[in-house]
């Protein structure tokens, strides 16, 4: 049996750094190489090695520290003699987390604590490290208010208030004065803006994503694009200018009404599916039930649309997809009159209206949490009140979605001239549009008994 009294040389250094920026973890490799320079200096064994980046340990802080976890796990299977960290507040910042900690170690026989400059021995007094942290504790409370002081002031103010730099805008120094400004970054911004104009066209998030990634942009800390990442850009108000409901101190990608249209389209369009990458699904439907098709291959592979049963349809319909669109194109391309597709009719101002109105409800809305937080309103009332103005601005939302896919359709019904020679160049979303603006309905019947082969009669279009 191994005489842990006499030789307590099994290391265990724990690394950990609470705000990692550039996220390369340099801060942790640097505690490391300097933790491992101490147990060589003291005659240690370093067995294993526990690194959290990125994570607080303050009492403010939600995130787990799973390394942490896994050092103690480590220390409860008798692995460890010696704990070695860079100081104690790398270990705990609460002294009720530290004495859980010292519960533990003490359980497993665990000899020592090491940090750089001073080594603990956990069978004798434990008054010097306690003392130690309920001081770093108290620090962390005094720092972490004077933080939400300086954060609060900021808000008031419309100042930002640091973190990661926002996709679209850049930290500028101007001389004299030497302070930090938020500016444009035209590409991204440019980017923001030309994402705006395609949603309001009727593009889809997904598609826009698509493009970022074609024209290899990427997030202000190197990452991918995704659909969800470009949906909280675009309805996120500092993209309008604007902090808690205010003008900021940095300059608007967006102009607040193009910002609101587009928040509100992307929200009247968010169904939690993924968007239909088969040109007729959810368009064309059975002529028994009434039901969207939806793209489903056959046995062996082959693409077709089928009125699905699991999806609420009669199951009774399936067409092979290639000679149903080839056939349902045909009769858009056979119908289409330039100067009847041409005429467009001219927009009213209800838009307008509807951004005017639904700027001030949130203005309402802010004005009913001033009222709930100084007690003029008790929470029921609060509640109902908010309900009643959620429900008009949803409302709303739905005239505003309900208008663009208007425009949106007159546009394709516009580009459809020489839409055979346009055809090739279009992505999945804007060939959707074109048919559902020249489409009105299209319904397909059973087969027909006898026939192993498409039938066009089965199918019937009803155009705009």
């Amino acid at each position: 049996m191994r005489n842990r009294e006499a030789v307590p040389q099994r290391a265990a250094i724990y690394c950990r750094i609470s705000d990692d920026r550039e996220g390369r973890g340099l801060g942790v490799t640097r505690q490391e190489r300097e933790l491992r320079e101490v147990c060589s200096a003291k005659g240690l064994e370093v067995v294993r090695v526990f690194s959290d980046n990125d994570i607080s340990a303050s009492r403010y802080s939600k995130k787990a520290r799973p390394r942490y976890q896994a050092l103690l796990e480590a220390i409860k299977g008798g692995q460890v003699d010696v704990v070695v960290v860079w100081d104690l507040d790398r270990l705990c910042r609460r002294p009720i987390e530290q004495e859980a900690f010292y519960d533990i170690a003490d359980a497993a026989n665990v000899l020592r604590l090491v940090t750089r400059g001073e080594d603990f021995n956990l069978r004798e007094s434990l008054v010097l490290p306690r003392v130690k942290a309920a001081i770093a504790a108290e620090e962390s409370r005094k720092l972490s208010s004077r933080i939400r002081s300086k954060h609060a002031e900021l808000l008031e103010q419309g100042a930002p208030s640091g973190g990661a730099r926002r996709f679209g805008l850049t930290n500028v120094k101007r001389a004299p004065d030497g302070h930090t400004y938020l500016e444009e970054q035209r590409d991204e911004a440019d980017a923001i803006r030309e994402a705006a104009r395609d949603i309001i066209a009727g593009t889809s998030v997904r598609a826009i994503c698509r493009r970022w990634e074609a024209k290899g942009l990427r997030g202000t800390r190197g990452a991918r694009f995704s659909p969800q990442v470009i949906t909280s850009i675009m309805t996120s108000e500092w993209v309008a200018g604007r902090r808690a409901g205010k003008p900021a101190q940095w300059p608007a990608v967006l102009d607040e009404q193009t910002w609101r249209l587009v928040g509100a389209l992307i929200r009247s369009r968010t169904t939690g599916r993924s968007y239909p990458r088969a040109l007729l699904s959810g368009i064309a439907t059975c002529s028994l039930c009434g039901h969207v098709l939806a793209s489903r291959p056959k046995a062996g592979g082959t693409p077709a649309y089928i009125c699905a049963s699991d999806l609420g349809g009669c199951g009774k319909v399936r067409v092979i997809a290639a000679d149903f669109e080839q056939d349902v194109l045909e009769r858009l391309f056979a119908r289409i009159d330039p100067e009847q597709l041409g005429d467009q009719q001219p927009a009213d101002d209800g838009t307008a209206k509807a951004l005017a109105e639904m700027a001030r409800l949130d203005g309402v809305k802010t004005q009913l949490a001033e009222l709930a937080g100084t007690g003029e309103l008790d929470l029921a009332e609060f509640r109902a009140a908010k309900a009643t103005n959620d429900r008009a601005m949803h409302a709303l939302r739905e005239t505003l979605a309900r208008s663009a896919e208007d425009e949106a359709m007159q546009r394709a019904r516009a580009e459809a001239v020489d839409l055979r020679a346009k055809w090739d160049d279009l992505g999945i979303e804007d060939r959707r549009r074109v048919v559902q603006a020249l489409a009105e309905r299209i319904e397909v019947g059973p087969a027909v008994r006898g026939r192993n082969f498409y039938v066009p009669e089965r199918v019937k279009v009803t155009y705009r």
